[in-house]
């Protein structure tokens, strides 16, 4: 009796240390949010050279840096900045049909039984992919997300 209580012991402790690895892990990945006079002055100077104007800025602190949601020019946008400012990449949703040719056709011809439910251009100028689409495609209750290059190459 003994020896079984004391293996169970010693896998309670294993679980509980199991489980704060785990909830230490995603607290890294969880975004917090953020006021804009939180933020450094390099990075909040840097995206209002970038984006003068803008509107309704509501800024999250990433693992990376900082995401910001806002409006800009009468579009909605969220801008990824790395913690010094600098802009790593920038998403939209747009319309299906402002898809490149290539990469509808590649949709339609791969993924001929789902339906897109949103599109986001992703812009990324200081990435070696400067510019990708996002799309969530729908199938019934089913949802993926593939992302494609402006050819049609799918990425993922």
């Amino acid at each position: 009796m003994i020896v079984i209580s004391f293996h169970f012991q010693i896998f309670r402790g294993i679980l509980a240390i199991c489980l704060l690895l785990i909830l230490g892990a995603f607290s890294h990945v969880s975004a917090q949010k953020i006021k804009a006079s939180a933020l450094p002055p390099k990075v909040s100077s840097s995206f209002s050279e970038q984006f003068p104007n803008s509107l309704r800025s509501k800024w999250e602190k990433t693992g990376v840096g900082y995401k910001v949601d806002f409006s800009f020019e009468q579009e909605k946008l969220s801008a990824h900045l790395d913690l010094d400012g600098k802009l790593l990449s920038t998403e939209k949703v747009i319309s299906r049909s402002s898809l490149p040719f290539e990469v509808a056709e590649r949709v339609e011809k791969d993924f001929t039984e789902w339906e897109i439910a949103e599109v986001v251009l992703v812009e990324s100028p200081q990435s070696e992919i400067t510019k990708r689409y996002r799309l969530k495609l729908k199938k019934g209750k089913d949802v993926v997300k593939a992302t494609f290059l402006p050819n049609g190459t799918l990425l993922s």
